[in-house]
């Protein structure tokens, strides 16, 4: 019997230490992005799916549109907009669809909050919000609050000035927030910054759409427009707090319509006009420094509303309508362009997101430990008992 006892402890013991350390070096390799959010618009429910379309979760059963997602930056929340109380408000839940939470509007209370972000700490959100005084059209201010929903407060109080565009973009250190808004004496856009905590706001430029912060925080990614009636911008960077004398980045792509920097900062995704096509969407791929020209990715395809980097930068999820198809579907394809596929069948809505790299809670050396003492014992125990076996 002893000897069962030291053979089931040094098997035990071996597994242990084999499979502690297989996890060892899988935790050495590159952990990118683990799941895709997006809406289906068969259901128009939340989903997430893993990048090779495999082991898809419905997120969200309230039978109402649940849109525009947001990953935490820890990867264990979602933000999205929803219609399920009337308005479309702001909710979150975890990404095994329990524990939801509505943060804003409980019940019908006229206003619409959507584009919820989460700061780049997740200690805030922003989230565009219509109020009831802005009146029509739609006159939405950014406000900033905690992710449980308290602490709301404005950061913006331009309404009553100026048409704000789409969600404001924090920067790397989550210090300031660039704000894209359209202003009623000016037929182009505009850029204000602001402050964390609502303080310094202030008009950045004029003739600009900001697309994306340099990783330093200290320049901003935008297309700058010469007039009022130019279709075809340029994509430019500029200094985040001394305005003035912006570079270059390219001229040859016609009416940019996005654009995101690559997780290295070395290069820039950019969703364009084709440039041999009319009226056609490319996505093309831009070296920051070094003025290459343009990679074309993909295209010519009807219509690209949205399109971003994995975390890692080695992968493409984009959404589009492939040739003349009308039905926007869920693509994804290396960062050089090779292995497109498609990666849902049925349509999606516009709005996708990629998960931040997971890190794996892993009590790993603890379990080496184990494994290695478990071998260390029972192979000392056989080894007794052999010895006393030959004596």
């Amino acid at each position: 019997m002893p000897r069962l006892i030291a053979l089931v402890i040094l098997c035990s013991g071996l597994l242990l230490t084999g499979v502690s350390g297989g996890l060892m070096v899988a935790r050495q390799a590159p952990n990118d992005s683990a799941w895709l959010a997006y809406t289906p618009k068969p259901d128009l429910e939340l989903h997430r799916v893993r990048r090779d379309g495999s082991q898809k979760v419905r997120l969200t059963t309230n039978g109402a549109y649940n849109y525009a997602p947001s990953w935490s930056p820890d990867g264990r929340w979602l933000l999205f907009s929803s219609n399920a109380d009337g308005d479309r408000d702001v909710y979150r839940v975890n990404i095994m669809g329990r524990d939801m939470h509505q943060l804003t509007g409980q019940g019908r209370d006229g206003q619409t909050e959507e584009d919820a972000q989460f700061s780049p700490d997740g200690q805030w959100v922003t989230l565009r919000l219509w109020p009831y005084w802005a009146g029509y059209p739609a006159k939405f201010e950014i406000f900033v609050m905690r992710p449980d929903g308290s602490q709301a407060l404005p950061l913006t109080r331009l309404s009553r000035q100026s048409v704000i565009v789409g969600s404001a973009k924090w920067s790397p250190d989550g210090g300031r927030l660039a704000v894209n808004v359209e202003l009623p004496d000016h037929a182009g856009f505009a850029v204000y910054l602001v402050d964390a905590d609502g303080q310094n706001l202030h008009l950045w430029a004029t003739n600009w759409q900001i697309f994306d912060w340099m990783p330093d925080g200290r320049g901003l990614i935008g297309a700058v427009y010469q007039n009022d009636d130019d279709v075809s911008p340029r994509l430019m960077l500029m200094d985040a707090d001394t305005p003035g004398d912006p570079i270059l980045l390219t001229d040859a792509l016609p009416t940019i319509q996005q654009a995101s920097l690559a997780p290295d900062g070395q290069s820039l995704l950019v969703t364009s006009g084709c440039v041999d096509y009319q009226l056609a969407m490319c996505l093309y791929r831009l070296p920051l420094w070094g003025g290459a020209n343009p990679q074309r990715l993909t295209g010519p395809h009807r219509w690209i509303p949205f399109a971003a980097w994995s975390a890692r930068g080695d992968w493409i999820a984009w959404v589009g309508a492939l040739g003349q198809e009308r039905d926007l579907g869920l693509f994804m394809m290396r960062a050089d362009g090779r292995d497109l596929r498609r990666v849902v069948e049925e349509g999606v809505d516009q709005r996708i997101v990629w998960s931040p790299p997971i890190e794996r809670a892993w009590t790993g050396p603890l379990w080496l430990l184990i494994g290695g003492a478990g071998v260390v014992l029972g192979g000392w125990r056989l080894w007794v008992k052999f010895g006393s076996e030959q004596r």
